[in-house]
C-alpha cells in the first residue's frame, strides 16, 4: 500500500493492484528512496531477479537490472544511488559466509567490503561513502570507506550482543 503521512488527504494506492508480472520478493522489503519511488528485489517468477522500483502513484513495478547474488539483506544508501547488500556467498566452506557490497543502481557489484559468518547490523552512510557494520557477536563496530576498502574498528566490548542498534544519524 503507498500512504503518504505528510498528505494523509490523498488516496491510498494498493500497489500490488495494477502490477507488471513481476512480484516483490518478500524475502526483501519494499523501501522508500529520496525521489519518492519504492525500491524492492522482484522476479519473473522463474530464475530471474531484478533491482525493480515501483511506481507509487499507479502501482506499477517496473523491472530493473537482473543480479545473481543471494541477498540477506539490503538498504537503499540515503542519496538513492547505490544499494548496500548482505549477499550470502555460497561457494565459500560450510554454510558459505555473508559478504558486504555495494550495488549501482544496474546491480553491479562492487568488491567485497567485509566477510563473516554473521553480519547483525550494516549501514550506508548519507554520502553513500563509507559502510558501518558489526561483527558476529555484535561486539565491534566496523567502518568502511566504501571507494579505498579501507577498514577501521570503531569501538569493540568483552562482551558478546554489546552492539543492539546501528545507523547513522543525520
Amino acid at each position: 500500500m503507498n500512504f503518504e503521512p505528510v498528505s494523509p488527504s490523498q488516496s491510498v494506492v494498493n500497489i500490488t493492484a495494477n502490477s507488471s508480472s513481476f512480484v516483490d520478493d518478500v524475502a526483501a522489503p519494499a523501501v522508500w528512496t529520496p525521489d519518492g519511488s519504492i525500491f524492492t528485489l522482484c522476479n519473473d517468477g522463474q530464475s530471474t531477479t531484478r533491482f525493480c522500483t515501483v511506481e507509487p502513484l499507479i502501482g506499477e513495478i517496473m523491472s530493473g537490472a537482473v543480479f545473481s547474488e543471494h541477498f540477506a539483506q539490503y538498504q537503499v544508501s540515503p542519496s538513492g544511488q547505490a544499494v548496500l547488500g548482505i549477499v550470502i556467498n555460497h561457494n565459500a566452506p560450510g554454510k558459505g559466509f555473508l559478504e558486504i557490497h555495494r550495488f549501482d543502481l544496474n546491480a553491479r557489484a562492487g568488491p567485497t567490503l567485509a566477510t563473516d559468518s554473521l553480519i547483525p547490523f550494516a549501514a550506508i552512510s548519507s554520502s553513500d561513502n563509507f559502510v558501518a557494520y558489526t561483527t558476529e557477536q555484535s561486539d565491534q563496530v566496523q567502518l568502511i570507506n566504501a571507494h579505498t576498502g579501507s577498514t577501521v574498528a570503531l569501538t569493540s566490548s568483552n562482551l558478546p550482543g554489546a552492539v543492539t542498534w546501528l545507523a547513522w544519524v543525520r
